[in-house]
């Protein structure tokens, strides 16, 4: 839609031009006078009644040459449209849908299928998370272990877990390159993060807390959210990446090409 709205108005101006003495300016500046003064009709009446050629005349000389003294209103009408047309152009936010073809809303029996279709994901054998099975898989050179988590049926979050560290007595430069990558791939999906709760400089041993996840950042898309946080569980903590819809935070439920 917007690139044939573009190209209309690149050639419609030349199109309307040949065969005449106007000059393409001339039916340029007609055709932005007219949907100036008349709306989208003046697209087609700017250039072909008297009123539109004259509104789009007024701003050339007898030559067909742009009049110095009226260049500026010339630029200036440009400049008017662009500013119009620019907010229909602009890329459209990505939206937050899942990781490879795990994809946020699938059923129970969907997800499964996936998971087991997919080459991205690998089965953990005799490994369950809420009676689900759980798979490993990589983002980029990292590999997480995947737990997805289903509400009435439809699967309502994914987190994707780094690798586990055993300490809890101090944080190693390893969680804080989970943390740092984690960061800088959905910053690089989603743009920066809508809310940092705490900042990965101020990431310290007790900012785990056990049994429990601490969100750092958030990035929010809608209904849905993305997050980094900080968990620990017994004597291990480490970073995960979780994918949810924001119902199920309110509630209090539990590599950029992947996402």
């Amino acid at each position: 839609m917007v690139m044939v709205s573009w190209i209309d108005h690149l050639i419609r101006p030349t199109v309307i031009s040949v065969g005449t003495r106007i000059p393409f300016l001339g039916v340029f500046f007609g055709i932005i006078g007219g949907a100036m003064v008349f709306g989208l009709i003046g697209l087609f009446l700017g250039p072909i009644t008297p009123f539109g050629s004259t509104h789009g005349m007024a701003l050339m000389d007898g030559e067909g040459r742009l009049s110095p003294g009226k260049q500026r209103k010339g630029w200036l009408a440009v400049l008017v449209v662009l500013v119009l047309l620019l907010p229909a152009v602009a890329p459209a936010s990505p939206e937050i849908q899942g990781v490879y073809s795990l994809r946020l809303g699938q059923s129970p029996e969907e997800a499964r299928a996936t998971l087991a279709e997919n080459d991205r994901f690998q089965r953990i054998a005799g490994r369950y998370f809420q009676g689900f099975p759980l798979y490993h898989t990589s983002l980029g050179k990292r590999e997480v272990r995947v737990r997805p988590s289903f509400q009435d049926d439809l699967l309502v979050e994914i987190e994707l877990r780094f690798r586990r560290e055993a300490s809890t007595n101090e944080v190693s430069s390893i969680i804080r390159d989970q943390a740092l990558f984690a960061v800088e791939t959905l910053s690089r999906r989603f743009g920066e993060p809508d809310r940092t709760a705490v900042p990965l400089s101020e990431i310290v041993p007790k900012t785990f807390r056990d049994g429990e996840q601490v969100v750092t950042h958030e990035w929010q898309r809608g209904e849905r959210l993305a997050e980094v946080a900080l968990w620990r569980d017994g004597f291990e903590h480490g970073v995960a990446i979780a994918l949810a819809e924001q119902h199920t935070r309110e509630q209090g439920d539990g590599a950029v090409e992947a996402f």
